[in-house]
């Protein structure tokens, strides 16, 4: 099963500005959602109202998603689904960092028990925005925002009909070591997190620590987009992903 493909943001919140207040939650009205990738032929988006909700440094909207045709592959699955929030004027919001992905393992889940499913069948997927401790991104994409649109509603090629798909896991990985950038996301998480728990603690000793951490976070963000963008990574890559990200989480809250 794929989850969501998030690349590296992160700033220690305790050590920076806390920047403008965070917007209560949001309520938009949705028609017709565009959707790109392979998933257009099969799902759509339930016209409705849909409300955004941030909470803490994270934005979540659930999303009801129809499947309107039947699929005949294998395993279904997606690949990079993201949600892209749009201005009144239609375009996406710009500078959000990362778009909104499936929030959590069950909510991919969600998607390709969707696809399974018969036509007519409607799931609700949570999909979150997250950039620790930028309050100010957070708060113009609740302020900005009037709709949104999904992106990269592609299938994974194990999902493919094994007449159509002869590409492996490790051939999706590409030609770069992601399993070395992974290990590299890992061991900044770690850093990230003693970094975090002394300025909890008031340890004035993380201020000298900060700007190598930032760097090794903009690397990583760099990297990790770039696996975002080219869909990368394979099915155990982004799993080891997740639960990286799920210790990040799981020590800072």
């Amino acid at each position: 099963m794929k989850l969501k493909l998030t690349a590296i943001v992160a700033l220690v919140g305790l050590l920076s500005s806390c920047g403008p207040e965070a917007a209560k939650e949001k309520t938009i009205s949705v028609g017709s959602v565009n959707i790109t990738g392979d998933g257009s032929k099969y799902l759509k988006v339930v016209p409705g109202d849909y409300t955004l909700k941030p909470v803490g440094n994270t934005i979540t909207i659930p999303v009801k998603i129809e499947l309107t045709a039947s699929y005949s592959g294998q395993n279904p699955e997606m690949g990079n689904l993201s949600l892209i929030p749009l201005d009144k004027s239609g375009a996406a919001v710009p500078d959000i960092g990362l778009n909104l992905h499936p929030a959590t393992v069950d909510e991919w889940a969600k998607v390709g028990d969707l696809l399974k499913g018969n036509v007519g069948k409607v799931a609700t997927i949570s999909f979150e925005w997250e950039y620790f401790a930028d309050k100010e991104r957070l708060s113009r994409i609740m302020k900005e925002t009037e709709g949104f649109e999904l992106s990269g509603a592609d299938f994974t090629a194990s999902s493919k009909s094994e007449s159509t798909t002869g590409t492996t896991d490790s051939q999706n990985a590409g030609s770069e070591d992601w399993d070395k950038v992974l290990a590299d996301y890992e061991s900044y998480v770690d850093d990230y997190v003693k970094l975090y728990k002394k300025a909890k603690q008031g340890d004035q000793s993380a201020l000298a620590d900060y700007p190598a951490i930032m760097e090794k976070a903009t690397n990583l963000q760099t990297s990790l987009q770039k696996a975002q963008n080219t869909k990368a990574l394979s099915s155990s890559q982004i799993a080891k992903m997740v639960k990286i990200q799920t210790k990040m989480l799981s020590a800072v809250q």
